[in-house]
């Protein structure tokens, strides 16, 4: 709030529809307080939730969030419509509801670290960093992370603790909410494989052995078809709103649409839905999926497509977090290398750890496996495939493999705190760990190097992001 109206406003020259005047003191007040996180992707979340896809681009952005937006504040306005305009009460919904998926997420984060590491120590400084996080601004902004943060680790966990139906459930409305969420197929993939070794490994009857490998088939593709199919669902409603011209889309869509949103999709030369004469190139595939070709098409995604020499400044921006990522591979595979060789498929044993402390705080755990290489996969094609500075809010929503390394790293380097005194000193006060660090003078150089990128990310992002500056 206060270096949004200390700071003018960047000419990003994105997309920026006209916002409606506001209509009273109360208008004003949102204004003022939350002006500054409609920016950006949140522009194009709250237009959806007011108004629909509108616009081809706007295909880009999946539904769940400004659907939960627009259903929260549709039951909020009827109680509130002599106070705030609709648009301004989206806006402040969508900031209250993040704010409560962001402390969710970080209940959920905690709760799967303790199941993943075995560590409460590591699982609640990894919860705090999340607080912390360097994507922090778009965790409160009008953005989907924090709403998919919460059910990817929310399906993480309830997988972990044997319930795949209910997981895959939880993947498949994170991919409603993100596309990056169709990923948690690796998961499912990666322990169904696991359950096919033990299952191979551990019966010792072969009758026994093939009806339970047929049962873990079954519950495999019942768990796929859950995760995929929201996500193909969205494709079938954009395909029928996109590619349908002659159709009536009064079940689609909100129509007719508003002057000013109609003026400002002619002016920007926008595709609507009723475009008849000129239907887009994606609905003439086989497989007319829409969010690759918009990706490509109107913001140029692709593999090395963002390898130029001006983005430089935009990939020195996601190079702490690069770099945290990839020495967390590397930290892990030197205390797990030959489950690491075996992609994390072998029988689970008791496994020698060259470093007792790894040990004690949780990050040699060998179920922590599939989560780096989750995140080792989104590092490597965000490098490549993406806009570059996406990567760290990409992964910080994402990836609770860089909490637990950023715990893990500031836990080892803590002098004078063992692992066992910690756990006591968190059984009485729920305050601590990151904070002890913080507030004392026992954590070594890297430890702070690390605390530091966290907070100057956390509140030079807010400042930069609120005034439209190249934070996204």
């Amino acid at each position: 709030m206060i270096s949004n109206e200390i700071l003018p406003d960047h000419d990003a020259g994105v997309f920026n529809p006209p916002f409606p005047e506001s209509s009273g003191i109360f208008d004003s007040l949102i204004d003022k307080l939350f002006g500054g996180l409609r920016r950006w992707d949140a522009v194009y979340f709250l237009h959806i939730a007011n108004h629909g896809y509108t616009y081809e681009n706007c295909l880009a952005f999946f539904p769940l969030f400004p659907l939960t937006v627009y259903i929260f504040s549709s039951c909020l306005y009827f109680p509130f419509y002599f106070i705030f305009s609709f648009s301004r009460l989206l806006l402040l919904t969508a900031v209250s509801l993040n704010m409560i998926f962001s402390v969710l997420s970080s209940l959920t984060l905690y709760n799967l670290g303790k199941e993943a590491t075995g560590s409460q120590s590591l699982a609640f400084k990894a919860a705090l960093l999340y607080i912390l996080s360097p994507a922090s601004v778009f965790f409160m902004a009008p953005y989907s992370e924090s709403l998919f943060s919460f059910l990817s680790f929310t399906g993480m966990l309830l997988h972990l603790k044997q319930r795949p139906i209910y997981a895959a459930l939880l993947f498949g409305f994170s991919a409603l909410a993100r596309s990056n969420g169709i990923v948690a197929l690796g998961f499912i993939l990666h322990w169904n494989l696991q359950k096919f070794l033990n299952i191979t490994f551990l019966c010792q009857k072969k009758l026994l052995m093939m009806k339970e490998h047929l049962k873990n088939f079954i519950f495999t593709i019942i768990q796929i078809i859950i995760l995929v199919a929201p996500f193909f669902l969205y494709q079938l409603y954009t395909f029928l709103l996109y590619c349908k011209p002659n159709d009536s889309k009064e079940h689609l869509i909100k129509t007719p649409f508003d002057i000013h949103v109609t003026k400002y999709g002619h002016e920007m030369g926008f595709k609507f839905p009723d475009n008849s004469t000129n239907v887009s190139e994606w609905c003439h595939y086989k497989l007319p999926i829409s969010y690759s070709f918009i990706q490509k098409h109107y913001w140029n995604t692709g593999f090395l497509r963002y390898f130029h020499w001006k983005q430089i400044p935009n990939f020195l921006l996601a190079s702490p977090m690069i770099c945290l990522c990839l020495a967390s591979c590397y930290t892990y595979f030197k205390l797990q290398r030959s489950h690491c060789l075996f992609l994390g498929l072998t029988i689970p044993r008791r496994s020698k750890i060259s470093n007792p402390k790894a040990m004690k705080y949780g990050f040699s755990n060998m179920q922590i496996f599939v989560f780096g290489a989750q995140m080792l996969f989104f590092t490597i094609f965000g490098f490549f495939c993406i806009h570059v500075q996406v990567l760290t809010r990409l992964i910080a929503s994402s990836c609770p493999f860089v909490y637990w390394f950023s715990a893990y790293v500031i836990s080892i380097n803590t002098q004078g705190v063992s692992a066992d005194e910690e756990s006591v000193t968190l059984k009485k006060n729920r305050f601590c760990g990151i904070t002890q660090e913080i507030l004392t003078n026992k954590s070594n150089d890297i430890s702070r190097l690390i605390i530091f990128y966290y907070l100057s990310y956390c509140f030079i992002g807010t400042i930069a992001f609120s005034n439209f500056l190249p934070w996204t």
